[in-house]
């Protein structure tokens, strides 16, 4: 993360916009990488301690927090063919959210449930739920909110 006041005068300077656009949405990545850090150790934690409830409530949380970055757009017909002819498969992103909040509510619906639970089965469950969290926040980055740092050209 830059220092605020060293971006304040970057964003202030004659960069163009395009540049200005690219430092911002970089900056906004990093710190979602950091408060990710953050979420994902008090998971970690609340894991731990068996409070499983208040781990997916967190990483619900968070998930809401990447669900703003997810991209809506389906990709263009020529693609979508181009893939299918070369056989290859990709899930869209707007599929990990779909998957996500279907994972969420099972898991409250199940809990709602007045069978006992096995504690092993509903450890592997939580498990199966963080991983689509995890799917979630991955594909929340793409190269639109998150652009990679130019490379600096030398002239050796």
């Amino acid at each position: 993360m830059m220092n605020e006041n060293w971006l304040n005068q970057v964003l202030k300077s004659d960069i163009k916009l395009k540049e200005r656009k690219r430092l911002l949405l970089t900056q906004i990545g990093y710190l979602r990488i950091n408060i990710f850090s953050e979420y994902f150790e008090r998971v970690k934690l609340l894991r731990e301690k068996n409070q499983l409830n208040e781990a997916v409530e967190l990483m619900n949380k968070h998930a809401e927090i990447a669900s703003m970055f997810i991209s809506t757009k389906e990709q263009p017909a020529s693609v979508k063919r181009l893939k299918e002819l070369l056989s290859i498969r990709s899930t869209e992103p707007i599929e990990y959210l779909r998957k996500w909040r279907a994972a969420y509510e099972a898991w409250f619906k199940q809990e709602s449930n007045q069978q006992p639970i096995d504690n092993k089965k509903r450890m592997e469950e939580f498990d199966q739920l963080k991983m689509a969290f995890l799917e979630l926040y991955t594909f929340s980055f793409s190269v639109d909110n998150f652009p990679p740092l130019r490379e600096r050209r030398s002239d050796h």
